[in-house]
């Protein structure tokens, strides 16, 4: 979480290797040994960034958020 408070975290070069850890994020934090909390706290932070994606990918964030 501490490095998505950095404004380089969501420049476009960073982009598609955020969306992919936040892709896998997405489909395992709900497993036992994952930590569920974590995984949509860092989904939160990404989403509330979403005007500096993609509209590919904050399309993603959106769903991922519901």
């Amino acid at each position: 979480l501490e490095w998505c408070g950095d404004p380089r975290a969501f420049q476009n070069a960073f982009e598609q290797n955020l969306i992919g850890c936040l892709t896998v994020i997405s489909q395992v934090s709900q497993q036992p040994g994952f930590d569920l909390d974590l995984g949509y706290r860092l989904l939160a932070v990404c989403a509330a960034q979403r005007e500096k994606f993609s509209p590919k990918s904050a399309a993603l964030l959106s769903v991922w958020c519901e």
